[in-house]
């Protein structure tokens, strides 16, 4: 059920992160934070209620008190449902989900535009690599290659603007510089990361993470959530020597252990975390019983300190 601004101002009190969505909104006034400009680049993508004076305040402060927040129904209604048909679509075609057993090179074929990402000791993914001229390609590429060209414009248009850094910045409080962004798919029974001591560095990132998966029923959004068939993000701190013992396969128990950030799939919803200098993380592996891939744009922006803002 989505939340309203007063449900919301009552979850900032609340010591779990939960998701917030908000509803349509008719208020077409501009905010402090943004400009004119801004926000009519802005509303082309994004929800406008997540444009809302009252709505970037509450998320803030929301933020500002979990150094993390999920905002569901983040985009427009016709760029999400656009991105999940062709998703299921793609699924269909390369038989993953649902308790298919995976061919290993599922989704990848010579005129993809989908690669693997390795090594498999830290990672393995399909990454989509855009390319200006595309040979005649077979049905199950096309597909896959239909949801690439959705999420790598958004990618472009949205993520890498400047419009949406500053958008980041008025929401987190972060001062944020771009630094990576990619497009990627988690095939069930093939693909996760794992948390390893190279992701550590001297300077707190902001991730920013636009996820998308196949809950369109009850009992398929039950799955993700319960976190049994995986695809969701953890964050967690590294020990004295950098490491993170059997992260790969960590099932977090979130009563014991309140340093833990797990972030479970929800489609087209945008996960801002605050990842400090001794967090690492990882996306868990997608069980081959998960209702689909997971797809997701995902971002990194590296905050300056504050002696320097």
């Amino acid at each position: 059920e989505r939340a309203s601004l007063s449900l919301l101002q009552a979850l900032n009190a609340d010591d779990q992160t939960q998701g917030i969505s908000w509803p349509d909104s008719d208020d077409d006034g501009d905010d402090d934070g943004l400009s004119a400009a801004e926000v009519a680049h802005l509303s082309s993508f994004i929800n406008p209620s997540y444009l809302a004076p009252e709505a970037l305040a509450a998320v803030a402060e929301r933020f500002d008190d979990q150094l993390s927040v999920q905002l569901r129904d983040f985009l427009q209604p016709q760029h999400a449902s656009a991105v999940q048909k062709e998703a299921e679509r793609a699924d269909a075609k390369d038989s993953l989900g649902q308790s298919h057993l995976p061919e290993y090179a599922a989704g990848t074929h010579p005129d993809s535009q989908w690669q693997p990402c390795g090594p498999p000791i830290k990672q393995r993914f399909l990454k989509f690599r855009k390319r200006s001229r595309k040979p005649p390609a077979r049905a199950s590429s096309s597909a896959s290659d239909a949801v690439g060209d959705l999420l790598s414009s958004i990618q472009k248009s949205l993520f890498e603007s400047e419009a949406f850094i500053h958008y980041l910045q008025v929401v987190t409080g972060c001062r944020i510089q771009p630094h990576s962004s990619e497009v990627r798919r988690f095939r069930p029974g093939l693909d996760y990361t794992v948390a390893h001591h190279g992701q550590l560095s001297k300077e707190s990132w902001l991730s920013s993470t636009l996820t998308f998966v196949d809950d369109t029923s009850k009992s398929k959004a039950e799955l993700w959530q319960s976190e049994e068939v995986g695809g969701f993000d953890c964050f967690l701190s590294a020990d004295k020597d950098g490491e993170a013992a059997t992260a790969e396969v960590y099932r977090p128990n979130k009563e014991e252990d309140n340093d833990l950030l797990s972030i479970c799939a929800i489609t087209n919803t945008l996960n801002l975390v605050l990842r400090g200098p001794a967090r690492m993380h990882f996306t868990k592996y997608v069980s081959a019983s998960a209702p689909g891939s997971r797809w997701d744009i995902r971002a990194e922006y590296q905050v300056a300190p504050e002696s320097d803002a």
